[in-house]
């Protein structure tokens, strides 16, 4: 893996924070296909349509532990 510069990672998450897509390859011999990822912070109906349109569709939202704490849905150790 490349070691990635300052100025490169703050670019990205100036990108992120503002509601600019990331996409993401998976390296050759293994999936070999891209993911599109949004920080959800920034997440508007335009970035979720072009979600649905151009990416596959298939959307995921990332939970930290305390949220899912909020919503009583924490996993548990046997599952």
């Amino acid at each position: 893996m490349n070691d990635l510069s300052g100025e490169l990672l703050s670019n990205i998450k100036r990108g992120l924070l503002d509601g600019n897509p990331l996409i993401v390859y998976d390296f050759d011999g293994r999936e070999e296909e891209a993911d599109m990822v949004f920080y959800a912070g920034a997440v508007s109906w335009e970035s979720i349509n072009l979600l649905r349109k151009d990416a596959g569709g298939l959307i995921c939202y990332v939970y930290t532990n305390m949220k899912l704490l909020v919503f009583n849905h924490l996993p548990t150790q046997n599952h």
